[in-house]
Parts: structure tokens; sequence; C-alpha cells
């Protein structure tokens, strides 16, 4: 009888993969039926071979068509689909049958993409059992972690945390949450998973959980724990710590969409030092600037560009607070070149090469934000520009944003076009011959020319 369900259920994947979308959705109730039934089955050798299996039921369209039902507007295919494992969990009382859970969870995760929810439902229920009364469990649980991690990304948990902002972001607010309420699930993490002191891992939390904390304080009843438990471990002073990190919390205050947010967090830091609006935001400068413009935490394009068309509106907030006026170019002149300076040193020398297209997206819109002060920085930015169409994997971007810095600079500043007309016929004279570029370089040229003709014949 054993051999029999070995057999059965290692034909499992072949049997959902062949099997018509129609025919998977009337026969719903029995294949979830005979996930909860092998997810718990009293035999090891059936158990471990359906965890072999399971990664199948993760997959398009099988995955929508068991467990997408009427309720989907309210709970996702792939919650009801973990529900299920996490019930598991919860009844199993065999260390073996929990052992077995742990695996399946752990090929949920190789199976999913890392941009996947069932990614990071798999994720924190292993994080969950680093707490387990039991030894083994907890040693399998940060063991399955890095082995599932290592399939994705060479290099483990460590290497993904890097790569991939958005895990790093839930990740560290599931493990703010337990600070105060399951403290060792923390340290094991830090220690067993990432192989560092739990102070080091809290430093790595705090530009990422505390900024949230703060704007979200009225929301969140456990923000006050959370933050003592932030300050206890790093050994600083709840307002010295709140202090140090106000140009992230305001930045990240700023990019909000409700106002509301901003004076919520404004009116913390006035109840914790004192300081109004003004005296706040004046303290933050410059790095508020920077942390605005020249952010590199973040590798979700959507976000990216969500933040970069809220950033001149945000700016303009700012120069209300400190000057009374919402004037852009006459505010940011005393910080352009410190911003450049950033965006060259953080992102255009980085060695990531989405980093680096981005730091020409920035310089753009500072461009755009310069108005009449632009012909004041053109040295700069022709350095800056240069330094990008050298660069092969740069030239077709750096050559957009260097179409568009000339355009300004002829419609803000017609006197400063002309010395900039000279720099750039040198510099690109030698891409002419260059079968993707040339037609880009000859559209500049002829554009600079055609339309700056009149003061062309002046000098």
């Amino acid at each position: 009888c054993e051999e029999t369900q070995l057999a059965c259920v290692e034909v499992i994947r072949r049997i959902l993969g062949h099997t018509a979308p129609d025919i998977l959705a009337r026969t719903r109730s029995q294949w979830i039926k005979c996930l909860q039934y092998l997810l718990l089955h009293v035999n090891t050798d059936v158990r471990e071979a359906f965890c072999s299996q399971i990664g199948i039921f993760v997959q398009h369209p099988i995955l929508s068509c068991l467990f997408l039902d009427e309720d989907a507007m309210e709970i996702s295919c792939e919650r009801n689909f973990f529900n299920l494992i996490e019930h598991s969990l919860a009844t199993a009382q065999d260390l073996l049958v929990i052992q077995t859970l742990l695996e399946s969870t752990a090929e949920v995760m190789i199976a999913v993409d890392i941009t996947s929810e069932l990614f990071l439902f798999s994720l924190f229920l292993l994080i969950d059992q680093l707490d387990h009364p039991n030894l083994i469990v907890r040693i399998n649980a940060s063991r399955l972690i890095n082995w599932s991690c290592y399939i994705h990304v060479k290099g483990g948990f460590t290497m993904l945390l890097s790569r991939a902002a958005h895990i790093q972001y839930e990740l560290f607010d599931n493990l703010s949450v337990r600070l105060t309420s399951r403290p060792n699930v923390v340290r094991e993490f830090a220690e067993a998973v990432l192989g560092i002191e739990t102070e080091e891992l809290v430093r790595k939390m705090v530009p990422i959980v505390l900024p949230k904390l703060l704007v979200y304080w009225q929301e969140n009843d456990q923000a006050a724990n959370t933050l003592n438990e932030l300050a206890k471990f790093l050994d600083i002073d709840v307002v010295p710590l709140i202090v140090n990190w106000l140009p992230r919390v305001l930045a990240f205050a700023l990019n909000q969409k409700e106002e509301r947010n901003l004076l919520s967090v404004l009116q913390l830091y006035h109840s914790q030092i004192g300081s109004d609006n003004k005296e706040i935001f004046a303290a933050a400068l410059p790095a508020l600037l920077d942390e605005l413009v020249c952010f590199v935490d973040i590798a979700d394009t959507p976000e990216t560009d969500r933040r970069l068309q809220r950033l001149p509106e945000a700016i303009k907030k700012i120069s209300k607070v400190l000057t009374n006026l919402e004037d852009l170019p006459g505010f940011l002149q005393n910080h352009f070149v410190g911003l450049l300076n950033s965006i060259d040193r953080k992102m255009l020398h980085a060695d990531d090469i989405f980093l680096q297209k981005q730091a020409l997206e920035r310089i753009k819109l500072l461009i755009e934000m310069m108005g009449h002060y632009l012909s004041t920085y053109v040295p700069k930015l022709m350095v800056l520009l240069m330094h990008a169409i050298d660069k092969d994997a740069l030239q077709s971007e750096g050559l957009l944003v260097l179409h568009f810095f000339t355009k300004k600079l002829a419609a803000v500043s017609p006197s400063s076009i002309k010395y900039v007309i000279s720099q750039v016929f040198a510099a690109l004279i030698p891409f002419l011959e260059g079968e993707k570029e040339g037609p880009q370089v000859v559209k500049i040229l002829e554009e600079l020319v055609l339309k700056n003709r009149d003061i062309l014949k002046q000098h």
C-alpha cells in the first residue's frame, strides 16, 4: 500500500501539469483535500515524496485554478494556498512532521520568484521557527532559509538581501515587530542566518524601519516600545537616535501622499526636541535634499519613478517652510553643486549599471528644476555628461540627457549656448561613425546649429 501511495505522489507533478484549467477548477476541492492529507501524512517517506512535488501547486495556471475562489477580491490565491501550510504546521506535533513541513515551505520558496508573495510568506514562516523550543527545528529553519535563497542567488540570504530592496524592507519591518514580542527570533536570525551580532543587524534595520515608525507613530500602539528596543540595542537614548536620522525621516514623510504624515512627524519632533518646523528643516539640510534626490536604497523602478515625480513638490514644501517661497531654482542654487557631486559619487561611479542610469535621470531632473540658474553650472554638467557618454553602457541615455540639457540651456540662457556648442561638437564628432548612436548624434548637432544659427553668426 505504501508503494502505491508513493507511486501516486510521484506523478502528481505530471498529472497537474497536463490537466486542463477547466478540469482543475472543477476538481479543486479534491486537490485541496489531497494537499491537506499529504502535508500531514503519517508516513515520512510519503511526506518527503510529496515535499518534492509541492512546487507544482504554485505554478501558473495551477495556483489560480485551485486556490482562486469567490473571495478572491479579499484573499489572494497565494494566501489561500499558504494558509494550508500554516494550518498544517500549527496542528503538527511530531517533530518529523514539522521537519517535512518546513522542507515543503522551502520548496515553495524555491519554486516561486523572489518577487512573489509566496516567497515572503515562506520566508516569514521559517523565521517564525527560529525561537522554537526544539534545537533541531531552529537549526533546520535557519539552514532552509539560506539554502532556499542560495538557489535563487549565489551567496545565499546575505547576497539576496543586498539585491532585493523589497525583501529587505518587508523583512526588517517583520523583525522590528518581533524585537519586543519575540527577541530570540531576531537574535537567532542575526547569528544563525546572517552570521552577525544582533546589534549589527539592528544597525542595518534602523534606516529602514525608523522612518516608518516615526511617521506612522500615531497609528502604531507598539511604536514607542519598538523605538525603545532599537535604542537599547544600539546603546543610545531615543532622542539622539531620532535626531541622528532626521533627514531620512523627513525624506520618508515628504515622499508619502498624505500631508498629515509630514505634520504628524513634525509634531513628534517638536514634542521631543522643542524645535519649530523651520528649525527642524534647517537642521536637516543639506542631508535632506541628498536623501530626496540621491537615494540608492530602492531597486524598484515604479517606486523610484513615483519618488522622482514627487520630488519638485517635496522641495517646494521645504522651500516654503524655510523661505516662505516656492521658488525651486532660487532655493536649489546653493545646493546644486553638492547634489551633482553626490550623484557623481554615489551613482555615476557605482558598479551597478542601474544606478549609473539612474544618475542620469536625477541629473536630468535637476536640470529641469534649475531654470534660469542653469547657465551657472554648465562646466560641472558638461563634465558629468561627457563622462557618461564616454561609457558604452551609458551612451544612449547620456546623449538623451545632453540633448535635453542643450535645449533647456538655449531656452533659458541663449547667450550661454554658444560656449557649449563647440564643446559638444568636439565631444560628439567621434560618435558620428557609430552604427548605434550615429543618428542620435547627428540629430543633436543639427539641432544645435539650426536652432542657434543667429547666435553663431554673431560670433
